[in-house]
């Protein structure tokens, strides 16, 4: 018999295991998703911390602060140490979790007496369901995946007995993400719907569970430093026919989940409305069935936390939801187990299993073709933009991307404006090197009209804009641009004003000091060899400092350096850039003149000679064109500046000869 039921297991396992792989393993060589996954693990400068000094601030009290996370989630923030630099890895986590989920689902429908076939069927709807894409694809959500699997081990355990595996399935749970508190609610469920004969047993049973959800809460909220809140103003009207809205959308999701979508917008439809006493008809129907009603409660517990029965300024964590999305496709996660169990008791025993059949291949073609768009973020995005017109956070998303990926500054500066349309005070933000930072308006349009090259119009917005912020790093990045726009406009007295302003409001930062230096660098180069320096230690290390901007830095360096007569200081500087950059011409003629500058003729000779190699397989590579495009007027002016810089080499040969 054990061996009967260990074979049944691992037939389980392996087909779950083969369904969730045959609809997600496209996403593995997907491109890195701009939603997040690339700002939030792939350049989240917390993971390029020494492992101790990234444990202690993980497990400190300013855990919100260091993680830049909305809700407490340390152990999901761990899993992405390891793992942090290699998408398909902790893509590959994500699928194997949602695997593991779909498993355990089967696990519990055998607990609940369904037959080995019914519970297969259950745990493959689940696997399947197409609203999942998003939760086991973008893996910043991995917390909703981490959280259900340690609370259905919380439930399998109570079911067991085993109170060692309780206490610590609860635990990870709660480590998981604030969500893992719903492992208490389907508990309780469980004991009232199978077992309420017993309760007072299961009070004293549960005694331990309760403790663990009272210390964690008093640690959560009276401990721990909290998570930034959005001003009232910065959210969305809340109305006491949101929650019940928003159940009814997500009743509706679970039943017909298309269209699937990043972003969504909420109608408070009467469809959605009528569907709220349809629930509470078939709770009080199946009242007296214990499965049934379980499973029906099951739906409404899960969904509790994405329901917004606490007004946005006063409900913390769910701020986030707010100032994006009222509902999302990843919310529906837990909710689908409970819901798919439901179905498959309702109708497996019946005629209407071939419906059911039907239904998994329906849903499976739908997440394959939902997670081969994936892979086309600009498609994905747009789908966006068209599912949820009037969602002004899908109109960001659009125009991140085309901000970030296509460099398409008309375009993004045309989505923005219909997201600031739509919700004026959306913030959007912003990790740049050193720095992150959330911006209104002001910032996000200006910095795209300096793109655009109207250094006039930037000014006037971010000006604006800077005279309302209070924030200490949105404030120094506003005064960081405005001395861009500033130099763009040729005033210079102002652009320095506007540097310094910004390094005095973000001090750890470096691009203030890196930019005032570089404006003082003709006149004052002492003075700018000085904010360079500074500039050099407070640079990031890691994937977020960049290396053009380590090269930029060195070469601004060295010019002080050889301004002041320090010769050795800017030698080093521009081996530095060399090295870091090979073969760029603006770093080897000067390093080569340095090299002579200090008598060193053998290196200098040998830095002109790789700078000529490099002229010479530019003007080829040039030259190699096709006609037409060898006619256009870029290319014709590279080929003259290329042609001069020849030119300047071997004069210097020869003055180096002799």
């Amino acid at each position: 018999m054990p061996g009967r039921l260990a074979r049944e297991r691992l037939i389980a396992g392996l087909a779950v295991a083969a369904a969730v792989w045959a609809v997600y393993f496209i996403v593995l060589s997907a491109p890195v998703l701009t939603f997040d996954d690339f700002l939030f693990i792939q350049r989240n400068p917390i993971y390029q911390l020494p492992f101790a000094d990234f444990w202690r601030q993980l497990a400190s009290l300013q855990y919100f602060q260091f993680s830049h996370e909305r809700t407490y989630q340390p152990l999901t923030t761990l899993l992405h140490f390891p793992i942090h630099r290699d998408p398909a890895a902790y893509r590959a986590l994500g699928i194997g979790l949602h695997a593991a989920n779909a498993y355990l689902v089967y696990e519990l429908g055998r607990r609940l007496s369904l037959q080995r076939g019914a519970a297969l069927a259950a745990a493959l709807l689940f696997a399947l369901f197409p609203a999942h894409t998003e939760a086991v694809n973008i893996s910043i959500f991995k917390g909703h995946l981490l959280a259900f699997f340690f609370s259905l081990l919380t439930l399998l355990s109570w079911m067991d007995g085993s109170k060692l595996a309780l206490s610590c399935a609860f635990v990870a749970a709660l480590l998981s993400k604030e969500t893992g508190l719903l492992a208490l609610g389907l508990v309780s469920a469980y004991a009232v719907c199978f077992e309420r004969e017993k309760l007072p047993w299961h009070l004293k049973r549960g005694g331990a569970l309760l403790i663990l959800a009272a210390a964690y809460l008093w640690f959560r909220f009276r401990l721990l430093a909290p998570a930034a809140v959005l001003p009232a103003e910065q959210l969305p009207a809340w109305s006491p026919a949101l929650p019940a809205a928003a159940f009814g959308w997500y009743l509706k999701a679970l039943l017909i989940p298309y269209p699937l979508c990043l972003m969504h917008t909420l109608s408070q439809s009467r469809l959605l409305f009528l569907l709220l006493p349809f629930y509470a008809f078939l709770l009080w129907r199946w009242r007296a069935r214990p499965m049934r009603a379980f499973l029906l409660s099951w739906i409404l517990i899960s969904l509790l936390p994405y329901l917004h029965l606490i007004p946005f300024a006063d409900s913390g964590s769910m701020v986030p939801s707010a100032s994006y999305t009222l509902v999302a496709d990843r919310y529906l996660y837990g909710a689908c187990a409970g819901s798919c169990l439901l179905l498959i008791s309702l109708l497996y025993e019946t005629r209407a299993r071939f419906l059911l059949a039907a239904l998994a291949l329906c849903w499976g073609l739908l997440s394959v073709l939902r997670s081969g768009l994936y892979r086309d973020w600009g498609g994905l995005c747009r789908q966006s933009a068209a599912c949820a017109p009037q969602n002004a956070a899908a109109q960001v998303l659009l125009a991140s991307y085309y901000y970030s990926t296509e460099h398409d500054y008309t375009k993004a500066l045309a989505a923005y404006e219909i997201a600031f349309g739509l919700q004026p005070s959306i913030r959007v933000d912003f990790m740049d090197p050193g720095l992150t930072h959330s911006q209104g308006s002001g910032y996000v349009l200006g910095l795209l009209r300096l793109r655009l090259r109207d250094p006039a119009g930037a000014q006037r917005l971010l000006a604006a804009a800077a005279l309302v912020e209070n924030e200490p790093s949105a404030k120094a990045a506003l005064h960081e641009k405005l001395g861009d726009v500033y130099s763009a406009l040729g005033k210079e007295k102002e652009a320095l004003a506007q540097y310094r302003r910004a390094l005095e409001s973000a001090p750890g930062w470096f691009m203030p000091f890196m930019k005032y230096g570089a404006s003082l660098l003709k006149k004052r180069p002492q003075e700018a060899a000085a904010l360079l320096v500074q500039a050099q230690a407070l640079i990031p290390s890691g994937d977020e400092g960049d290396s053009a901007l380590r090269t930029r830095l060195d070469c601004l360096l060295a010019e002080s350096y050889r301004s002041t007569g320090k010769v050795s200081l800017a030698l080093r500087a521009w081996e530095s850039a060399d090295k870091r950059s090979p073969g760029q011409l603006d770093i080897l003629i000067p390093l080569a003149e340095t090299y002579a500058r200090a008598g060193r003729k053998a290196e200098a000779t040998a830095a002109y000679e790789r700078a000529a190699r490099e002229i010479e397989a530019a003007i080829e590579r040039i030259r190699g064109l096709s006609k037409g495009l060898m006619k256009t007027e870029d290319a014709k002016k590279l080929l003259e500046q290329l042609q001069r810089r020849r030119l300047e080499i071997r004069r210097a040969f020869d003055r180096l000869k002799h």
